[in-house]
């Protein structure tokens, strides 16, 4: 598992940072006659592409993408236990929480964590969603550190537009993926619908420009992934009446959801967010039940849609 998980990035590795990866994952350094046993397995009997090589040094690496877990089967049950087990452990750790769904995932599937079972769990995916053939191309270019063309064609345009990207980081938002990176022209961690991506040529002579995000942060201010820099942070103040006004005290739609009234009627809810077209929705989403109290030219902005949404209801 440490041997896949170095040479699936692409990068090459030698002999001796194979043996250190598998030193540090597994607190013990195999012998090289090991690590060349578990290497010629990796090739002979799971069918991992990894050239030729003899024993003058020269480096290890997958000649093109490979997944280890696809080729699962009810005779190597006994690993993906093991993953779980280790995460189920990984999971009672404060850092760790929130590993709860990935747990759920692994058992969901039949044949593959113990015996075939009935599902008794079912989770939100849109899997007509038509950015999903993407995933993987991406994926393999953030990790190996290598720019893209992108085709792009935006909902306004009836033809595409090539992009050189250097692509960051890959987020779900509302069922929907995005490929936040930089594209001349663009500000950093300008996201790429998925879905509006016609086709990708990954850039293997090319390293990506370097980032300076912090990925850990960069969402901290906004509900979505569309952070407009001109959008200063603004307190907005939401009013939502009972009994919807539960439904978002227990279930946020940001972290710096605050509580700051109580009524027998309504809640009275304080945020820090940068305006974006996601938290328009967001707003809207609550219907008649919410009200924007502040701040006053946010509200007078969503007082415009209400008016153009009632004018098509009540035009003849």
């Amino acid at each position: 598992m440490a041997i896949h998980e170095r040479l699936s990035t692409g990068i090459h590795y030698t002999k001796e940072e194979l043996l250190e990866a598998i030193e540090t994952a597994t607190d013990s350094r195999p012998s090289e006659k090991t690590l060349y046993n578990d290497i010629r397995a990796l090739k002979d009997e799971y069918g991992a592409p990894i050239p030729e090589r003899d024993r003058s040094g020269k480096p290890y690496f997958y000649t093109e993408p490979f997944s280890l877990f696809g080729l699962l089967n009810p005779t190597d049950a006994t690993l993906a236990n093991e993953a779980v087990a280790l995460v189920r452990q990984m999971n009672t750790l404060p850092q760790f929480a929130g590993l709860e769904e990935i747990l759920l995932k692994f058992e969901q599937q039949p044949g593959v964590i113990g015996k075939a079972r009935e599902s008794v769990v079912q989770f939100e995916q849109n899997t007509g969603y038509t950015g999903l053939n993407w995933l993987r191309q991406l994926y393999d270019a953030i990790l190996q550190d290598h720019p893209i063309l992108l085709d792009y064609q935006d909902f306004n345009s009836s033809s595409s537009t090539r992009y050189e990207v250097s692509p960051y980081l890959l987020k779900e938002y509302n069922n929907r993926w995005f490929l936040l990176g930089y594209a001349e022209g663009w500000y950093e961690g300008r996201p790429f619908p998925l879905d509006r991506i016609q086709r990708i040529v990954l850039l293997t002579n090319k390293r990506r420009r370097s980032g300076k995000t912090d990925w850990r942060t960069e969402f901290a201010d906004i509900v979505g992934v569309t952070r407009i820099v001109e959008h200063p942070v603004e307190p907005l103040l939401l009013r939502v009446w009972l009994p919807r006004a539960k439904y978002v005290a227990t279930k946020p739609f940001h972290t710096s959801q605050n509580l700051v009234n109580k009524t027998d009627t309504y809640l009275d809810f304080q945020y820090n967010l940068r305006w974006n077209p996601e938290l328009i929705a967001k707003l809207l989403e609550l219907g008649p039940d919410a009200e924007l109290l502040k701040p006053a030219h946010r509200r007078a902005e969503l007082a415009e849609k209400v008016k153009l949404m009632m004018h098509r209801y009540t035009a003849k």
